[in-house]
């Protein structure tokens, strides 16, 4: 199977990752907030990477199927 270009791929994954990072940031800033920022980045990313692996990007990918293989 032929991929997908890489532009649109970027495109794509950021449609998952900027809503995700958004969101996770904004549920945990209460009780990260005091941290200093590499533990806050720490510990966000912690929930958004997986979280994009198993759960958004294949969602995202499906939705943007017909469009990526265009």
């Amino acid at each position: 199977m032929k991929q997908p270009p890489r532009w649109k791929t970027a495109i794509v994954n950021w449609f998952g990752f900027f809503p995700t990072v958004t969101t996770v940031s904004w549920l945990l800033s209460p009780l990260i907030s005091p941290l200093p920022l590499p533990l806050k980045t720490l510990s966000v990313t912690l929930v958004v990477v997986p979280t994009m692996v198993w759960i958004v990007l294949p969602f995202v990918q499906k939705v943007f199927k017909n469009w990526l293989n265009s």
